[in-house]
């Protein structure tokens, strides 16, 4: 066998670079969801604490303690899409502070 036929790989052999691609436009697009749904819950989330605290029938530790569940809840319906922007958000306050040294 000549060193060509080792690097060939069988036709349905899927393309590593291809396959990664793919995984990382998924990993895009489930961050980007996972970012509007956040935005929307916290704007959700601050006019109820707007109106809560025009009121005044809450305490600051409740609403905390919903915001957390909330959240909570959001991440265990999308546990995939929360891990990547967990770990986007690790990568850039990496970067950041890396910099900064």
């Amino acid at each position: 066998m000549t060193t060509l036929e080792h690097t060939r790989k069988p036709q349905d052999e899927p393309d590593a670079r291809h396959e990664l691609r793919e995984q990382a436009g998924r990993v895009k697009d489930d961050v980007g969801e996972l970012a509007r749904v956040a935005r929307r819950a916290v704007r959700e989330e601050f006019a109820r604490l707007g109106h809560a605290a025009s009121e005044g029938a809450t305490s600051v530790g409740e609403r905390a303690a919903k915001v957390r569940d909330g959240l909570e809840e959001r991440v265990a319906e999308r546990p995939k899409a929360s891990l990547a922007l967990a770990a986007g958000a690790g990568l850039l306050f990496g970067f950041l502070f890396a910099r900064r040294r």
